[in-house]
């Protein structure tokens, strides 16, 4: 079925009371003094994000959030203290168990206490997507979780496998299949007739992946056998293969279950992002000379933001500018935020300021790009040329 990672999740989300609302308000929200909530997020995650605020002011219209990236210097504080594991993390201003809206979502099941905080539970936090921050990246990888018989893991199969051969994208995918492994016996939604073709294309997989392709697209509207056939596979030798397939099928319930993943279809992008939705995936990272892909041998572009929270030009730059370029070459680009007003950045900044020979010292904001060692100082120079820079620097790679 098409869901989130675990079934319950629609109930601990129940603070949602469904997946589609109204627009919020234009608020800056995160321009607030003082926010009701942060979020603390990474690249990769805006999508899940915007849902999951959404969300939030579904239950609380009048919600002032922001966002603050994982590398910032305070979200760096926060992981550390609270010793967090998964992004994005949700956690409220102080004081706020004293509002009304603290009993609505606490109610729900979704409310946890954490150090002073009252956060968002982790497990409805990564409802619409997450990032394992203690997982190994895999570059390229794309694991699906499926039922291969439930239609909405065949519909994005189907969507993949195209994309893989019409649009040239470069990516490693892998299905695993979801099942539950009980003292007695195996357990799977659609039955014994989905835990016999899970094996199979376990073992198709493993033996044939030339041919694995075909297979899936041509079982989707034919049988077994007749799949087997039209994709140039023995029947015979895949049957003989069902203990290894079985093994194989044990592994990914598995793999799953340390994942908490239970609905078809879940992806699990380079090792470390879990999503719900296909669409939520950047894909386009793992685009081989498409787009904004790869920057000379597949580095990303490097940009630095040095910036102090009481500097107004800071601010823009920071809270209008940087997200809109970030959703714009995420797939080419990684920012770095430098917040002068803590030591360690402003001892950075000097650092940058004599390798690139900055004359203007101590002038913020300030914006360094990589490879090239380009450097922007002040709001107006920064927002009149840093998109062409980028521009500039992915296609020439420096």
């Amino acid at each position: 079925m098409r869901n989130y990672f675990s079934i319950k999740n629609i109930l601990l989300l129940s603070l949602l009371l469904g997946l589609s609302f109204a627009a919020p308000s234009a608020t800056a929200y995160s321009d607030q003094s003082k926010p009701d909530y942060t979020v603390i997020m990474a690249e990769g995650l805006e999508k899940p994000v915007e849902k999951l605020e959404e969300n939030i002011r579904y239950v609380w219209p009048q919600a002032a959030g922001r966002k603050v990236d994982q590398k910032e210097p305070e979200a760096q504080k926060t992981i550390k203290e609270l010793d967090i594991k998964t992004l994005p993390f949700v956690y409220f201003r102080e004081g706020f168990e004293s509002e009304k809206e603290f009993f609505l979502l606490a109610k729900r099941g979704i409310l946890d206490k954490k150090g002073k905080f009252y956060v968002i539970t982790d497990e409805a936090a990564r409802s619409f997507g997450a990032l394992q921050l203690d997982a190994e990246s895999v570059p390229g990888r794309l694991e699906v979780f499926c039922m291969s018989l439930c239609p909405y893991g065949q519909q994005a199969l189907k969507q993949i496998i195209g994309r893989i051969r019409n649009e040239g994208l470069k990516i490693d995918l892998k299905v695993r299949y979801i099942t539950n492994f009980r003292k007695y016996g195996i357990d799977s939604l659609h039955g014994d007739d989905e835990i016999d073709e899970d094996i199979r294309q376990l073992i198709i997989q493993k033996y044939h992946p030339d041919k694995f392709f075909d297979y899936l697209l041509a079982r989707q509207s034919a049988t077994f056998e007749k799949a087997a056939q039209s994709s140039s596979l023995d029947v015979k030798a895949i049957s003989d293969k069902k203990e290894e397939g079985r093994r194989l099928l044990e592994e990914d319930a598995g793999k799953a279950k340390a994942l908490g993943i239970s609905a078809s279809p879940t992806f699990l992008f380079e090792g470390r992002y879990l999503y719900v939705g296909l669409d939520d995936i950047p894909l386009a990272q793992a685009q081989d000379n498409k787009g904004e892909a790869s920057v000379g041998s597949g580095k990303k572009v490097e940009v630095i933001l040095v910036y102090n929270p009481a500097c107004m030009e800071c601010r823009k730059v920071k809270n209008e500018l940087m997200p809109e370029i970030n959703t714009k070459y995420s797939s080419s680009i990684n920012i770095t935020y430098y917040d002068t007003s803590q030591q360690d950045s402003y001892n950075k900044m000097i650092e940058l300021e004599l390798t690139n020979g900055v004359q203007e010292k101590g002038k913020i904001p300030q914006v360094y790009l990589y490879p090239g060692g380009h450097v922007l100082i002040g709001e107006p120079a920064i927002k009149s040329d840093l998109e062409a820079m980028i521009k500039k620097i992915i296609q020439d790679g420096k």
